[in-house]
């Protein structure tokens, strides 16, 4: 049960989220926050995909992020930005860091997808 509650929040969050990005394109203002909600939503989605299987079996873990994706849906909160800025950008310089570090085609290779992206757009 809990591991289904779960999931319906995680697409709850992303309903959420894809209801407030599409208010705030109709509105035509930038919004900081919003980015920093669905960056720390993918980052979640990610952990979800690779590493939950590790950890799902601790007691009261679907719980626990069922409680931590109803705070990131509260945006007063702030929770998502709390988030970025002490998980997704440290864990994120680690692995630029790492990767510079041990070799300079890995690098290139990271730095390749975004390049790319920000030819595209």
């Amino acid at each position: 049960m809990t591991w289904l509650t779960a999931h319906v929040l995680t697409l709850f969050a992303f309903a959420v989220g894809f209801y407030r990005t599409l208010k705030r394109l109709k509105s035509a203002k930038p919004d900081f926050e919003l980015l920093v909600y669905w960056t720390v939503l993918a980052a979640l989605e990610l952990y979800s995909s690779y590493i939950e299987w590790l950890v799902s079996w601790f007691p009261f873990y679907f719980y626990a992020k069922s409680a931590l994706l109803i705070l990131l849906l509260v945006p007063k909160l702030r929770i998502p930005r709390l988030l970025f800025h002490t998980s997704v950008i440290p864990f994120m310089n680690f692995c630029h860091t790492h990767l510079a570090k041990h070799d300079p085609i890995t690098l290139v290779l990271y730095e390749l997808p975004l390049g790319l992206i920000d030819l595209l757009f």
